[in-house]
């Protein structure tokens, strides 16, 4: 009897920000799963538009739609991303409940269909040991000073292994084919080690970090003042210096205004200028 073929079930849980050289773009992950299989893929808007068109041209009664290119605007504002993930994640719904068009070689490679016997068995056991190949390759690849990835650069396999920092994916570089062990970081878990590593350096022994927190230790110094603009407490290499050497004193202009022009080259890098009648002679 001949198998009938199953049908992915896709959806597009969250998306990454990422930068290739100066430019600055969004990437959604795409999570594929067939039978006990499950792996996901991560793409960019512009791919799904690829596919789209590709679609639209050969299947024109389908009446395929996908959210708009946004030409003004900021495309990295949160509510427009979130509604931009929404409508990809129906636009790849549609495609795979459809068997004409989930069956399409351009979906199939979206997707990484073909590859699925290569990929993740949700009965698979998490802890099994990861090879000693790809670990080799790990390290190679993020200890050269000459290489730097991206999540994008690879297709992610499978599930291999999972530590205290998160789980670690086989996962297969697209520009030459290489595979990897490739560990999924969380940011939250590092850091809180990093805070407990310092918390027990030598240093700071005689620290309570509880009192601390909880601003029951008193501080060092006090400084006391006797109103707002008392200085008693700066530096009077910097009180007494002459008005002159102020930024706000140039010889073309005598403070510096409201004017951008002449606030530009004292406050190179900033966008603020003080009003017109503020003056620090």
């Amino acid at each position: 009897m001949e198998e009938q073929p199953s049908f992915p079930n896709v959806s597009i849980p969250c998306h990454n920000e990422q930068r290739d050289k100066k430019k600055r773009y969004t990437v959604y992950k795409v999570m594929v799963s067939v039978g006990r299989h499950e792996w996901f893929v991560f793409r960019r808007y512009a791919e799904f538009d690829k596919l789209y068109n590709t679609l639209r041209k050969q299947f024109p009664s389908m009446n395929l739609k996908i959210p708009a290119k946004r030409i003004f605007g900021d495309n990295f504002d949160p509510e427009f991303i979130k509604q931009r993930r929404a409508g990809l994640h129906e636009f790849i719904k549609r495609i795979v409940s459809n068997p004409q068009l989930s069956s399409h070689p351009d979906v199939r490679s979206f997707l990484l269909m073909d590859r699925k016997h290569q990929l993740s068995d949700a009965s698979e056991d998490e802890d099994d040991k990861v090879s000693k190949d790809s670990w080799e390759q790990l390290y190679e690849m993020f200890a050269s000073k000459t290489s730097w990835a991206k999540p994008t650069d690879f297709d992610f396999l499978k599930v291999i292994g999972k530590g205290s920092f998160g789980k670690v994916f086989l996962a297969k570089r697209r520009h030459d084919g290489k595979y990897y062990a490739v560990k999924v970081l969380q940011k939250k878990i590092i850091l809180n080690r990093k805070e407990d590593e310092i918390k027990t350096h030598s240093f700071f022994l005689s620290i309570n970090w509880k009192d601390l927190e909880e601003k029951k230790i008193p501080p060092p110094f006090t400084p006391n003042v006797s109103c707002s603009s008392d200085i008693t407490n700066f530096d009077p290499e910097f009180t007494e210096e002459m008005v002159p050497n102020s930024i706000c004193w140039t010889k073309e202009h005598s403070i510096v205004n409201a004017s951008v022009m002449e606030a530009d080259d004292a406050f190179l890098g900033f966008s603020y200028a003080p009003p017109s009648d503020d003056s620090f002679q």
